[in-house]
């Protein structure tokens, strides 16, 4: 798979709130000098959140938030990053903070799960958990990413990822089904598994 990263487009797919005049397709535009290119939250919201849904099945190397040209009361400081395939099923990948300047800042991304395997992703949730000035309302004025968008290369991915999480849920079955001691599904299940689906549940300690 290639290693070179390309700029991924993406649309605004729902946010948890906004305040009027700074909807979220604002971070969509990089206008560090206007004042309103902006996403805000409304403090009524508990919990705030942004969700960007990727033009392509892509692998997220980077994210990059643009900011005014002045430190703002109301900048992002303290926040997490989630990534997923759906919006219901997403993984904590980035937990971070923001300095209060002018200054881009870019992070990257853990596109890695914790088995060494590479995961692609469509959806990308960026949730707020503080802002700088207190009791103010929370902004992002841009965010841009990069990754890997050949189709090639992402559905090569996606197989290896789709058949690593299949793997992994047959280890739970069987694991289940030796602690109870039903051995004869057990049995049949790992033979089948092994021999003709190629999970290789024996080599991994089952």
């Amino acid at each position: 798979m290639g290693t070179s990263s390309d700029v991924i487009e993406y649309t605004i797919h729902d946010c948890s709130s906004f305040s009027t005049n700074f909807h979220p397709e604002n971070i969509l535009v990089d206008n560090p000098s206007n004042s309103k290119s902006r996403w805000t939250t409304q403090n009524s919201e508990p919990v705030h959140w942004i969700l960007l849904r990727l033009n392509n099945l892509s692998i997220l190397k980077s994210i990059t938030f643009g900011k005014h040209q002045y430190a703002n009361a109301c900048n992002m400081k303290e926040f997490k990053v989630y990534i997923g395939i759906t919006p219901e099923n997403m993984t904590q990948v980035l937990h971070s903070s923001l300095k209060n300047d002018s200054i881009r800042e870019s992070f990257s991304i853990r596109h890695h799960n914790s088995a060494g395997r590479c995961f692609p992703t469509r959806f990308i949730k960026i949730e707020p958990l503080s802002v700088y000035g207190q009791s103010f309302s929370t902004s992002i004025w841009h965010v841009s990413l990069t990754g890997i968008i050949n189709e090639a290369s992402v559905e090569e991915v996606k197989r290896d990822y789709d058949q690593f999480r299949e793997t992994r849920v047959m280890q739970h079955i069987l694991k289940h089904l030796r602690q109870r001691r039903l051995l004869t599904p057990y049995n049949s299940i790992l033979t089948q598994s092994s021999c003709h689906r190629g999970y290789g549940l024996k080599r991994m300690g089952m």
